[in-house]
């Protein structure tokens, strides 16, 4: 595997999708993924588009990692069969699957198969599934006790409790809805498209560091040979100190933070 990352790489649009590439940049997740069997459970394709990872039990060693198996971290975000745990992604939801009726059909139904994006599921032993739907804009996961997800065409009836996190579990249902109806995704605020760039920032920075690169180096890549010789050493808030906050950031969240992107 290599230790090496695709800065040209598309970025993520969404905390759940920055959390992983920070993550799977972590020299000790690296170690730990490598050490387990995860890298030999190989997901499945389904006919309807999807993929599915089978494993029999969470793994105790990924939950020290957030996560409830090990993912490849040699996968982008958009690849990797990710399932976060729950305590730290509290925007999951608990899902089932009813048959269709008259009497629960409706033009207000959500179906996966009207949601244009990468469905990843993950069903354990004991039947419980996760369904992770993801692309550049978005990231969300469902879990519960539903039959195996061999079709993609069945309304998804959404129980919603009271715990901790309820109002990050409504905004999560509204935006499925907003999913099933196509709704516009690239409308980001402005203090989302901030984050994400910084975000961005922090990652080249770690994708650079390995090379053995200066900071001044790292900065002309990063931000143009023009800009860092202008702003380099300039008064106040010069680029020079950019640089060296953003890595002790980007060192951060590689580490640790990364979780903390998950509760936004």
């Amino acid at each position: 595997m290599g230790a090496l990352f695709n800065i040209s790489h598309q970025a993520p649009l969404n905390y759940a999708g920055y959390a992983w590439e920070f993550l799977r940049r972590n020299p000790s997740y690296r170690t730990a993924f490598e050490r387990s069997r995860s890298h030999s459970n190989k997901p499945s394709n389904m006919k309807s588009g999807g993929s599915i990872l089978r494993v029999k039990t969470i793994s105790k060693a990924a939950e020290k990692w957030g996560l409830q198996c090990f993912s490849d971290p040699d996968e982008s975000y958009l690849n990797a069969h990710v399932f976060w745990a729950h305590h730290v992604f509290t925007r999951a939801l608990p899902i089932e699957f009813e048959t269709v009726t008259a009497s629960n059909l409706s033009e207000k139904s959500i179906q996966f198969s009207d949601i244009e994006c990468t469905k990843q599921h993950l069903l354990t032993g004991d039947g419980r599934r996760e369904t992770v739907l993801k692309s550049a804009h978005f990231w969300m996961q469902l879990y519960g006790y539903p039959p195996a997800p061999t079709k993609e065409n069945g309304p998804i009836v959404v129980r919603v409790n009271g715990t901790e996190g309820l109002r990050k579990r409504l905004e999560t249902l509204h935006f499925l809805a907003e999913l099933r109806d196509q709704n516009p995704l690239e409308k980001l605020s402005t203090s989302q498209n901030n984050t994400f760039n910084n975000l961005q920032f922090y990652l080249q920075i770690l994708d650079l560091k390995p090379r053995g690169m200066s900071y001044r180096e790292m900065s002309a890549l990063i931000v143009g040979e023009k800009r860092t010789r202008d702003d380099w050493d300039g008064n106040g808030c010069s680029l020079k100190s950019k640089m060296v906050r953003g890595a002790t950031r980007a060192v951060k969240l590689m580490e640790g933070d990364y979780i903390k992107l998950l509760r936004r």
